[in-house]
């Protein structure tokens, strides 16, 4: 778990990944404040790929947070801001917030190969084609298996 306290805006906690992700979890908590957390995904580029929003009223215990972008992600961010009414800016430019407490006890993710091989292993497992038709009693038995059993 690292924990931080800060009064400062700005990326509070980040995390290079050492490959492509398809989807990341982070586990985060954080104390009371008016401020607001901003997660960033962004691709090898250094583009955003993903955004998350969550105010931090009221406090909260530890909270999974799954992100998964338009681009494979490669790097995430933990921001604290302080938005004006109307939400958070474009440009993620703010002005000094109230102090914030943050802990992050984990980030995991799902290497977009893998998870790319494992919904074709899926795919072809839950075909719907002749070969399973024919097994699940759906199917009629060809002429070349009628003459093999013959």
């Amino acid at each position: 778990v690292s924990g931080v306290g800060t009064s400062a805006a700005g990326t509070v906690a980040r995390a290079e990944l050492d490959e492509d992700a398809a989807f990341c979890v982070i586990r985060l908590a954080w104390g009371q404040s008016a401020n607001t957390l901003v997660l960033l995904a962004s691709d090898s580029a250094g583009a955003v790929v993903s955004t998350t929003t969550l105010s931090m009223t009221p406090a909260s215990d530890f909270q999974d947070i799954m992100m998964s972008g338009i681009a494979p992600i490669r790097r995430l961010e933990v921001r604290i801001v302080s938005a004006p009414s109307g939400g958070v800016p474009a440009a993620i430019v703010v002005i000094a917030p109230a102090p914030s407490g943050l802990e992050v006890d984990r980030v995991a993710y799902v290497e977009l190969r893998e998870y790319l091989d494992n919904a074709l292993k899926q795919e072809a497992c839950n075909g719907d084609g002749d070969f399973t038709k024919a097994y699940e009693g759906k199917g009629k038995i060809c002429a070349a298996t009628r003459r093999s059993a013959a």
